[in-house]
């Protein structure tokens, strides 16, 4: 606070007006020093006017207490306005420096808790729209991960249909139509692992119908001439070994062009291994069977679907590590 000529000349007046007595005046003067004590007796200006009543003497004691000053130095006889003024302005500068501090602490601690709040919310927020879009993206990349499995190749005049090992009578069925509908003059049967071991039936003497034998029957039944129906006798254990066996066989008899039945969500590794094996010396055509009741687009919902399609990718991550 500023005090200017004026102010200081009515010095005397305000201490007359205000009540001080002058061993209190000279008590202030000593403790606090003049300038100090002439801006103090203009702060007291506005205490007056505005809030007068808020220093009686009486409630004087528990002020100080609250604000950790000193009792004043009066005899009980004086305790007078003086000294109740020297404290209320010690007071009131005090608590307006608390209550600044208090202020700014209170507004930081406002900020930090909105802050953290805006932060949490927004991570909240982050993580709803992240799973959003993972089960959005899942959802149309399942139909996708089953589709890229099947490959359905143009078919074209071939010189041999060849049924892929497996217990699925469905992929003969498919080749017998293939053979009724002219596409090749021969179909090829691999062999599927059978229920008893060869060695142990002629070991035993006994006959055991094994699946291939029930192959050639369904493709006789369907029109396809015995003579034209061949079988490899060793079983393979792999698909691509078939695919490298099946390659061998093709280049010993000049054959130009295969067409390869299997089931639908098989074709696509199996189009991949017959491919390696042909090193382009004939073409190959792969074909789903068109029997078997598959449905990519909601492939996790049916079984065996579900099956099939995790099999074949854990056989897809298997396969470098086979021989």
């Amino acid at each position: 606070m500023n005090v200017d000529a004026t102010s200081v000349g009515n010095l005397e007046d305000f201490l007359a007006q205000y009540r001080w007595k002058g061993s209190d005046a000279d008590q202030v003067w000593m403790g606090l020093g003049v300038c100090q004590v002439i801006n103090e007796a203009l702060l007291l200006v506005g205490i007056e006017g505005k809030d007068r009543q808020a220093f009686a003497p009486r409630q004087l004691d528990e002020r100080r207490r609250r604000a950790g000053l000193p009792k004043p130095r009066f005899s009980p006889g004086r305790y007078n306005d003086a000294g109740d003024r020297c404290v209320a302005i010690q007071y009131l500068k005090g608590d307006e420096r608390r209550g600044a501090a208090g202020t700014k602490e209170e507004d930081a601690q406002a900020h930090r808790v909105y802050s953290a709040a805006v932060k949490a919310v927004r991570r909240f927020v982050f993580f709803v729209v992240i799973v959003a879009v993972l089960l959005a993206g899942g959802r149309l990349l399942l139909p996708f991960m089953a589709r890229r499995l099947i490959r359905n190749d143009p078919l074209a005049r071939a010189d041999m249909i060849v049924v892929l090992g497996s217990r699925n009578l469905e992929r003969t069925l498919e080749a017998g139509m293939l053979f009724r509908e002219g596409w090749a003059p021969r179909v090829m049967l691999l062999r599927p692992p059978d229920v008893v071991r060869d060695s142990l039936r002629h070991e035993l003497g006994i006959r055991v119908p094994v699946f291939i034998d029930i192959q050639r029957d369904a493709l006789v039944q369907m029109g396809v001439p015995a003579r034209v129906i061949l079988d490899f006798l060793e079983t393979q254990d792999s698909t691509r070994n078939e695919a490298e066996a099946i390659a061998e066989y093709a280049r010993q008899k000049g054959y130009r062009r295969l067409i390869v039945v299997t089931s639908p969500y098989h074709t696509g590794r199996a189009g991949s291994f017959f491919n390696a094996a042909a090193k382009s010396s004939f073409q190959i055509i792969m074909r789903a069977d068109r029997y078997e009741s598959v449905d990519p687009s909601r492939w996790w919902r049916r079984y065996p679907d579900r099956t099939d399609v995790v099999l074949e990718y854990l056989k897809t991550l298997y396969a470098p590590f086979s021989s």
